[in-house]
């Protein structure tokens, strides 16, 4: 898991200096939302950074190559980083529909259209970046996926909603919080609801990981593939190939005997 806790210090790191640049830049508070937009490239990058250290290694021991079992994330600490990756996707989304929005309106319309134009914009991107993290886990998740997913998702939300609690209250501008979230105590009486309303962007991400565990072996296979030398990356394609056939041909006779 070091490979990972690394992408992930290479994604913060990149949010940290992000941050250090947008809020010289006069940014403010959002600068931080904007910062945080990197930390869901952790699954990309760990994954390009995966693929290189173990062909950098593997003329040095076996033992640098995963087996099938070692390549999967354990689910506990998938919910961490699935998390922390939710949060990215959460701020660029939002960060976007905030753009998209202010370019839209003007100071004379109300709100509600504004509201409404941004979440017009962010709630799609939304729902995407759920389902590509979800089918990221099922990748990479053997055992309870599905409890990594769902404790992803919510563990996620919670900590958007303490950013974004934590920089109004910074800003002095907990009224902006209050009228996109509620007040602390609207918030916790809301909780039943919530958690009923969030069906449809979980099942985005409950779909993803579904999709995603049915790529287990085949992703397993391109990490192979990009670790072997080309030649013995074609024999294998080739076996696969072969083997492919002869389960068709065996197919073709059963589905032959049957009908005669």
């Amino acid at each position: 898991m070091k490979t990972l806790a690394l992408a992930f210090g290479s994604s913060l790191a990149a949010s940290i200096i992000f941050y250090a640049i947008l809020a010289s830049s006069g940014l403010g508070d959002n600068a931080l939302h904007i910062a945080l937009i990197p930390l869901l490239g952790t699954s990309h990058l760990y994954e390009l950074m995966e693929k290189a250290q173990a062909k950098r290694n593997f003329s040095m021991s076996p033992k640098a190559i995963f087996t099938f079992k070692g390549f999967a994330i354990p689910w506990y600490v998938m919910i961490i980083y699935g998390a922390l990756i939710f949060v990215g996707i959460s701020e660029g989304a939002g960060w976007l529909g905030t753009v998209m929005a202010n370019q839209v309106t003007s100071s004379g319309d109300s709100w509600a259209r504004y509201a409404t134009i941004m979440k017009a914009v962010s709630w799609p991107l939304m729902l995407l970046g759920l389902y590509l993290l979800g089918f990221w886990i099922g990748s990479r998740c053997v055992a309870l996926g599905v409890i990594a997913t769902i404790s992803s998702f919510f563990l996620g939300a919670t900590l958007v909603l303490l950013v974004d609690f934590a920089v109004a209250g910074l800003a002095g501008r907990m009224k902006d919080f209050e009228t996109f979230h509620g007040s602390l105590k609207e918030i916790g009486s809301s909780i039943p609801h919530l958690l009923v309303a969030s069906w449809r962007p979980l099942g985005f991400a409950l779909l993803g990981y579904w999709r995603g565990s049915r790529t287990r072996m085949s992703k397993y296979l391109q990490y192979l593939l990009a670790v072997l030398p080309p030649d013995t990356g074609m024999t294998i394609v080739n076996l696969a190939y072969d083997e492919a056939q002869t389960s068709a041909a065996k197919r073709v006779r059963v589905d032959a005997t049957v009908q005669g």
